[in-house]
């Protein structure tokens, strides 16, 4: 399955964010197209959820009950892990400890 096969709507969200998360519009739907057959139950607010390794979505679908549409809730691309302990290391670093 790929990203042509589906319609996708975005919620007001998740188009806010795709900018300021450095994410393009084709990210997210390739990530979802290609991923929706592995996709993962989501306990929030959104139905499923993809996580590509570089990019996590959440989303719906079907949305409003056709099957063919997919509507995405937010995405955002995953930190690698050197990342996140630089980010700790930066907000705390008195109290810093290696994970």
């Amino acid at each position: 399955m790929n990203s042509g096969s589906f319609r996708f709507v975005w919620t007001f969200h998740a188009l806010e964010r795709l900018t300021e998360r450095g994410l393009t519009r084709e990210d997210v739907e390739h990530a979802v197209g290609d991923g929706h057959p592995i996709r993962k139950a989501n306990s929030g607010e959104a139905d499923w959820r993809i996580d590509t390794g570089r990019i996590v979505v959440l989303y719906d679908c079907p949305d409003k009950g056709d099957i063919n549409t997919i509507r995405i809730v937010t995405a955002w691309p995953k930190r690698r892990r050197d990342q996140r302990r630089l980010k700790l290391a930066f907000d705390n670093p008195e109290g810093y400890q290696e994970p």
